[in-house]
């Protein structure tokens, strides 16, 4: 059984934002990027180059930023 919610993402302390590129979504995404680095900074693509699930100097529509916090949208 698959159960969709949809949540808030809010970035704090943004040392990255790279938004260079048209990215037309209607809100769903078939493939990110979301990790914690080894220097602790949160690492999201919408557009990630390869689709490896790691982060790539070649991907698109990044933030990086030392903290996340994830909110369930009701």
């Amino acid at each position: 059984q698959v159960v969709f919610c949809a949540v808030r993402l809010r970035f704090e302390n943004v040392s990255k934002l790279d938004l260079l590129e048209y990215f037309e979504t209607s809100g769903n995404y078939s493939d990110i990027v979301f990790v914690q680095q080894s220097d602790k900074l949160f690492y999201l693509s919408f557009d990630p180059f390869g689709n490896s699930g790691e982060p790539n100097e070649s991907d698109n529509f990044i933030i990086t930023a030392a903290n996340c916090v994830i909110e369930e949208v009701q």
